[in-house]
């Protein structure tokens, strides 16, 4: 997923797949790092040329953008979520281990209130 101009682009558009397992790998270590157990949201900011990137947001806990994930990837993203809080692993929630595979573009425009 990625955020482009206040835009929610699933899949990624601009990152590489190098960048992008870089900075799912991050965010791995992260929640395990702060023992986040659940769903967390992090955001980050990148230099394309020098793979430079730093945390700017950690989220922990369900909101609007996971229910977005859930319906553009069709993944029970807040189900999963409610299992794990619940004490249930990843091995024991049927499909959970899974990364969806997208084949089609979404593109959620962001609701900005002034």
């Amino acid at each position: 997923m990625e955020n482009i101009n206040n835009n929610i682009v699933i899949p990624t558009q601009t990152l590489s797949n190098r960048e992008c397992q870089m900075l799912r790998n991050s965010a791995i270590k992260i929640m395990s790092e702060l023992k986040i157990k659940g769903i967390c949201n992090i955001k980050f900011v990148l230099n394309p040329k020098s793979f430079e990137y730093a945390v700017t947001e950690v989220n922990y806990g369900t909101g609007s953008l996971s229910e977005l994930t859930s319906k553009a990837t069709g993944y029970p993203v807040i189900e999963t979520v409610n299992r794990i809080e619940l004490g249930y692993y990843l091995d024991e929630i049927e499909g959970a281990c899974l990364e969806p595979v997208l084949n089609n573009i979404y593109k959620f425009p962001c609701n900005i209130s002034v």
